[in-house]
């Protein structure tokens, strides 16, 4: 008869009573207790909205009450680029993710970072919609990548003493997550054509890139290094100036014991 009456109790349970919980304390007391949400930052992704004003190093999401402070992965505004990428950096996500703009957040390495915000990928949210678990379309990191108007974090090396392109790309690779890896594919060959195809602020980039680049060989010759046998001659006379009653001396053999 009891089991009975107990099994016709679970039966007769409210939708109100499906979100309790029974917890036994150590002295066999029954208490009810209600389900906690889940905290976002164990889960590996979730919906946030934007609060506050973001930057370069801070984008503030709110989860409820919670708030939550997240940078994007990967995702940078400086190295060689810096002077060209930083405004415009700044500008495009304030543009992209103003306050109360419903976003997927989506971890780069969950619990990664005990302080300070995590780095994350960020999905806008499908037009006209709000966001969902499950990411919509490229992530805002690559979106901004491709467009010339961020670069990969770390910055890839170009210059002729770096090492090649690819193997700083699987350097990067390897610190990724099974389920991330995909994103740094992403992004670095977003990379590589926003540079190739001289695209936003990467193209004020390389153009002062180029300049001092032509600069250093007029300078030092071909191989842009001073010291080497293909250095143009300089002319280190002193204008045919002459001091006292001499004929003057050139600055080169005021260094030299030779002169």
């Amino acid at each position: 008869m009891v089991l009975l009456l107990f099994g016709g109790c679970v039966s007769s349970m409210t939708d109100q009573d499906k979100g309790k919980m029974q917890a036994t304390t150590s002295t066999g007391r029954t208490v009810s207790t209600s389900a906690a949400p889940k905290d976002p930052t164990a889960l590996a992704r979730f919906v946030a909205t934007i609060d506050g004003s973001p930057t370069s190093y801070r984008i503030t999401v709110k989860v409820g009450t919670k708030k939550i402070d997240v940078k994007l992965a990967h995702t940078a505004s400086h190295g060689s680029c810096g002077s060209e990428l930083l405004r415009v950096f700044e500008l495009r996500l304030a543009a992209s993710l103003p306050i109360g703009a419903s976003v997927t957040v989506v971890w780069s390495q969950p619990q990664s970072a005990p302080s300070g915000p995590k780095e994350a990928y960020i999905h806008l949210a499908e037009p006209g919609k709000d966001a969902t678990e499950n990411p919509y379309g490229i992530s805002l990191n690559e979106q901004l990548v491709a467009e010339g108007n961020a670069v990969l974090d770390p910055p890839i090396r170009r210059s002729e003493e770096a090492p090649p392109v690819a193997e700083q790309v699987l350097t990067v690779r390897a610190g990724a997550t099974v389920e991330t890896a995909a994103y740094i594919d992403a992004l670095s060959a977003a990379d590589i054509a926003a540079w190739n195809s001289r695209v936003g602020a990467i193209a004020d980039c390389r153009v002062r890139v180029d300049r001092e680049d032509e600069q250093r060989r007029q300078r030092w010759g071909a191989d842009r290094k001073p010291g080497t046998d293909d250095d143009p001659p300089h002319d280190y006379s002193n204008n045919g100036s002459s001091s006292g009653g001499g004929g003057g001396e050139s600055r080169l053999c005021r260094r030299h014991w030779w002169c």
